[in-house]
């Protein structure tokens, strides 16, 4: 440290490695932190007064000594990752949650595991759209905050939905058949045949497909109104 210093300021475009590097917890690269923290606390101590301060600054803006330093750093020899890189809590994270998608999307193609009922979508190109979590997972990110419409896209997908189907599969004491006289009020009469609806030539295969299909008919898979005077 510069003898008289009593304001440090660092200008970065990683904000997020600037908070790492003043992170006490367990995480990858911990010992950098440390040495980080033990000389900043013994600059602390010289003083009431001192400060440290980030500042983002974006290295497309090309701004000044920022800018020259971001060269000078990128021209420096990678920081070493330690003895054992893998075994890092980040490397180990990663390792896990790969496995598990890696499972999970094996399972995923098990109709056992799966579940007879569950509707299979495709993407545009015509694969199987297969399970994620992140991003809001491989379903729901495309519903956004519409709370209506996702839970009728689970109902249609998962063919748990208040229709004859599903009341006749549960033994549900209600009318199995269609308002329009159809013996079985399936899902796939619903999306091809029901007169009540905007119906498609087949039961959608994309998942935009059915999206359009529940936003052009807002009643599908969902519950009927109360009768008038109650609720």
């Amino acid at each position: 440290m510069l003898k008289g210093c009593e304001c440090i300021i660092i200008f970065t475009d990683s904000m997020a490695v600037a908070r790492r590097s003043v992170d006490l917890s367990v995480h990858t690269g911990q010992a950098y932190s440390l040495a980080v923290c033990k000389a900043l606390s013994e600059w602390f101590s010289g003083g009431g007064d001192r400060s440290l301060e980030f500042i983002g600054t974006l290295s497309k803006l090309e701004w000044g000594i920022h800018h020259q330093a971001h060269l000078a750093s990128r021209s420096l020899p990678p920081i070493p990752a330690g003895r054992r890189p893998a075994t890092s809590p980040d490397s180990v994270h990663k390792h896990i949650t790969q496995t598990a998608l890696d499972s999970w999307a094996t399972r995923y193609q098990d109709n056992e595991y799966r579940g007879s009922q569950f509707l299979v979508m495709h993407k545009t190109k015509g694969n199987i759209i297969a399970p994620m979590y992140a991003n809001g997972g491989s379903w729901l990110k495309l519903v956004g905050e519409d709370t209506r419409l996702c839970t009728r896209m689970c109902r249609a997908i998962l063919n748990h939905a208040p229709i004859g189907e599903y009341y006749r599969r549960f033994n549900i004491q209600e009318d199995y058949s269609c308002t329009h006289g159809a013996e079985r009020q399936t899902r796939e009469h619903i999306f091809t045949r029901c007169p009540d609806l905007n119906t498609r030539r087949r039961t959608p295969k994309l998942l935009n497909e059915l999206l359009g299909f529940l936003q052009q008919n807002p009643t599908a898979f969902g519950f009927c109104s109360a009768p008038e005077g109650i609720g």
